[in-house]
């Protein structure tokens, strides 16, 4: 892990694997690679068998969840200055 994965993950932006049965066990392994993985904007997309144990099912919800609510929050945002209404300088009460 240390030798291979970890310094290929610290320098990519992508990582695709296609596995038979998985477990986020092995992420822990190679957690210093992925750190700077994910700091580096890199994104992940994982194929396993259905059968994850029930954490696993549990850290994949939360994931999407936190995703949906950062794309939310972003949109409010974009929304609430969008309708603030554009500065002028008759706006402005100057002498």
């Amino acid at each position: 892990m240390q030798d291979f994965y970890e310094p290929c993950l610290e320098q990519s932006i992508a990582y695709d694997r296609a596995v038979a049965y998985f477990s986020s066990s092995v992420l822990v392994v190679a957690a210093q690679g992925l750190t700077a993985f994910i700091r580096g904007g890199g994104r992940m997309r994982l194929v396993t068998s259905p059968k994850l144990s029930e954490a696993d099912i549990e850290a994949i919800e939360q994931g999407i969840q936190q995703r949906e609510e950062a794309i939310a929050r972003a949109l409010l945002r974009s929304i609430e200055s969008a309708a603030m209404p554009p500065f002028t300088f008759t706006d402005c009460r100057c002498g």
